[in-house]
């Protein structure tokens, strides 16, 4: 490590936490700015600690104002973001077909956060363009096959925003009709291993 890294990390103000120049910038506000019978710490005017201790206050004062600033443009940037990433999300979820949702179905039929599909599949492939489904992040970049099938999940982004009866037609309590059509509308490579109770 070379002398300018040294003096980096040390005078990197970014892995000061905001609480101490919050603390410091309230203690130097009651000090310098209180009235006199309220502080009993008397300084002279012309004392270098005096001098010293109102530098470091402004600059502390500085640094907190300037990350409270920078706290609220990421707030405020990041509630853009993710309103422009739902509005993006609902877009595709509203744009699925009926093939790409009946794959969707199968989640919320078995309960699970993850499940095996061929990897080879059309849909499935469509749907990993879309990045709707994603691989578990556990397995990195490689894909773990057995067979023809891969362990598949839906994004985590996109799961929050999906209501399973509104876009998924799949009901609290089906009627016979609706478990008929979630039944027959199963992708044709799943097997057939799920019945409602009667």
């Amino acid at each position: 490590m070379g002398l300018e890294e040294i003096f980096k990390g040390i005078f990197d103000i970014k892995k000061i936490p905001t609480k101490i120049f919050f603390v410091i910038f309230l203690v130097g506000t009651f000090i310098f700015y209180a009235p006199a019978n309220l502080v009993h710490i008397h300084l002279d005017e012309k004392s270098n600690i005096k001098i010293y201790g109102y530098v470091i206050y402004l600059i502390c004062t500085g640094i907190f104002a300037i990350n409270c600033i920078t706290g609220l443009y990421n707030l405020i940037n990041n509630f853009f973001q993710n309103r422009k990433i739902n509005k993006e999300n609902k877009r595709v979820l509203t744009n699925l077909d009926k093939y790409e949702r009946a794959v969707l179905r199968e989640f919320y039929l078995y309960n699970k956060n993850t499940l095996d599909f061929p990897y080879d599949d059309s849909i499935i492939k469509g749907l990993i363009d879309k990045k709707v489904l994603l691989f578990p992040k556990q397995f990195g970049s490689s894909i773990i096959i057995s067979g023809r099938k891969t362990t598949f999940k839906i994004n985590s982004i996109l799961k929050e925003i999906i209501d399973a009866e509104k876009d998924l037609g799949m009901t609290q309590n089906p009627n016979k009709e609706e478990q008929i059509f979630i039944m027959n509308s199963r992708p044709n490579w799943t097997q057939n291993d799920l019945r409602y109770i009667e």
